[in-house]
């Protein structure tokens, strides 16, 4: 278990993932998957027994060298940085990367990493544009049961609904305590 007293923001900045590293060594065969913010189901991670980790690009810790190749000069940093994170081995200590469509760019960012890492799980989380419509909610636990079997797979365990359920509420109550 990781004791010592570490600063969330040297975390966050950590373009190594050291705590990834070190969580992977305590936890020997068990996998990390790094998401793109916003719409990943952490719960469904967590309850395949893997590590999500947020993945927000590297800001102005990095310089890109090779990305530009890949993406239009319009393409934003987050994109771009978070490519390059990847063709610079620093998205190593990840088994897998998971994206939604928070915008054009990050649904591209997916397929472009499918392409550049063919030995990485690389998945992009479908999900509905119009949720008021009566097919949404169908759609949308086809996708999360979808992405449960890849999961499921990619690491060996089945997600059982207890496992779940208790995933659910470690990551509920971490946002309740993010909101105070």
């Amino acid at each position: 278990m990781i004791t010592d007293s570490i600063n969330c923001e040297d975390i966050i900045s950590d373009l190594n993932f050291s705590t990834v590293r070190e969580w992977k060594e305590q936890h020997p065969g068990e996998k990390a998957i790094a998401y793109f913010p916003v719409y990943a189901p952490v719960e469904l991670i967590h309850a395949a027994g893997m590590l999500p980790v947020g993945l927000n690009g590297a800001g102005d810790q990095l310089d890109i060298q090779y990305a530009d190749a890949r993406f239009g000069s319009f393409i934003c940093s987050i994109v771009k940085t978070t490519l390059e994170m990847g063709l610079t081995n620093h998205l190593a200590p990840f088994d897998g990367v998971l994206f939604s469509s928070i915008c054009d760019s990050a649904r591209n960012l997916c397929f472009v990493m499918k392409r550049n890492f063919p030995d990485m799980y690389v998945d992009f989380l479908h999900l509905p544009h119009n949720p008021n419509s009566k097919s949404s909610t169908d759609f949308l636990v086809t996708e999360y049961l979808r992405l449960q079997e890849h999961l499921e797979a990619l690491n060996g365990h089945h997600v059982s609904d207890d496992a779940l359920n208790e995933a659910i509420t470690l990551y509920n109550a971490n946002r309740a305590l993010t909101r105070h």
